[in-house]
């Protein structure tokens, strides 16, 4: 029976540990941002420049958030639109829509983009949508985020050099799927920062503390 319980609380240990190591992006520190709301007319969208801000062979997170005004809906938009991605002559291109030399989230209401217009009327459906570029530089890896949700990760991606993000191109503006006055905010950071254990993952390493000295007096 000791030695069950001595099992069970250096587990804990173990678990509460990684979950007090945790960290994540730290938002508060980004290197660049950038904020502005759709307008009817716009020809690009918006276009945020990294050369100044990263230079690459670094891990980052970059990530847009739309928020549609009070009362707005999306449009019903007839052709594919770039929502957020990022290109650049030193990526490796791992994920490509429509021939696009790009890295990032596409809307086509045919269904041959990443992301249909019902996907994204689904997942704006509180008004607010939340995508995220993570790339882990050591492991060569590039995951996309929308409202949290993984959409899909890609591997091989080496990113060597600065790069630009953006958002609806010259024949394909915001516009056609985004009211006036849909705000969006983009930031861009390298900086990480560990989180504040969860009340749960501190009762387990409590616990695994205990299950420590626990092994020492049985022992």
């Amino acid at each position: 029976m000791k030695k069950l319980m001595l099992a069970a609380t250096l587990a804990a240990l173990t678990f509460g540990a990684a979950q007090a190591a945790a960290v994540d992006w730290d938002w508060g520190k980004s290197a660049l941002s950038q904020s502005g709301t759709v307008t009817s007319g716009s020809s690009t969208g918006w276009t945020c420049s990294t050369a100044d801000k990263y230079t690459g062979n670094a891990s980052f997170a970059a990530r847009v958030t739309y928020t549609l005004p009070d009362g707005g809906s999306l449009k019903n938009g007839a052709a594919w639109m770039e929502l957020f991605g990022f290109d650049n002559a030193g990526i490796i291109y791992s994920l490509q829509t429509n021939g696009q030399k790009q890295v990032g989230l596409f809307v086509d209401s045919t269904g041959t983009g990443n992301m249909t217009a019902d996907n994204l009327s689904a997942l704006m459906a509180n008004g607010t949508l939340t995508l995220v570029l993570e790339y882990d530089d050591a492991a060569g890896t590039l995951a996309v985020y929308a409202n949290d949700t993984l959409v899909t990760t890609a591997t091989g991606v080496e990113i060597n050099a600065w790069v630009t993000f953006r958002a609806g191109q010259s024949s394909r503006p915001l516009d056609r799927e985004f009211p006036d006055g849909t705000a969006y905010t983009f930031e861009l950071t390298t900086e990480r920062t560990a989180l504040i254990p969860e009340p749960t993952a501190l009762a387990l390493l409590a616990l695994g503390v205990a299950g420590v000295a626990l092994r020492r007096r049985v022992v």
